[in-house]
């Protein structure tokens, strides 16, 4: 028996959109299909190939989690982030940052889903946390400088870099 991926307004069989079935985010494989039906009436073939495009777009534009950006004196403790669809956890252009405690988790297959990732920022410390995405743990971007890394534990994923 053919799955079905309920969307409140609308049901999206297994046989018709296998590609909604495989995304973490189930609200985005949603709004693509509501949108078809919408604009278009029905779904034929071709349509799977807009909704492609169309999950695709929504994703470009949730990219992360959590964002900082351009902040001082930062203190993030014990926040549980899951599932993410990008970066779970972003640190752009910051000064003193402490990420304590934290628990970010995404199945080890997930492309792209970087656990925390460090941008311009100076003086950034992750302590006593469990990272594990399908992709790094901790990415570390251009212009980040004095960055303490303790006790972080990280897997699955390319570890830190």
């Amino acid at each position: 028996m053919a799955r079905v991926l309920d969307c409140g307004l609308a049901r999206i069989p297994a046989r018709v959109a296998p590609e909604a079935q495989r995304y973490d985010n189930k609200a985005h494989a949603c709004m693509a299909y509501i949108i078809i039906l919408q604009y278009f009436g029905q779904w034929t073939k071709d349509r799977y190939y807009i909704f492609k495009v169309l999950i695709f777009l929504v994703n470009l534009f949730t990219v992360q989690s959590l964002e900082f950006s351009n902040s001082n004196n930062i203190a993030i403790t014990g926040l549980a982030s899951l599932n993410s669809q990008l970066f779970h956890i972003v640190i752009h252009g910051c000064q003193n940052v402490k990420v304590q405690g934290v628990k970010v988790s995404a199945a080890g297959n997930s492309p792209n889903t970087d656990g925390i990732h460090v941008q311009s920022s100076t003086g950034v410390a992750i302590l006593n946390s469990r990272i594990g995405t399908g992709d790094d743990c901790v990415s570390i971007g251009p212009g980040t400088s004095s960055l303490w890394i303790e006790n972080v534990a990280c897997g699955p994923g390319h570890g830190i870099r």
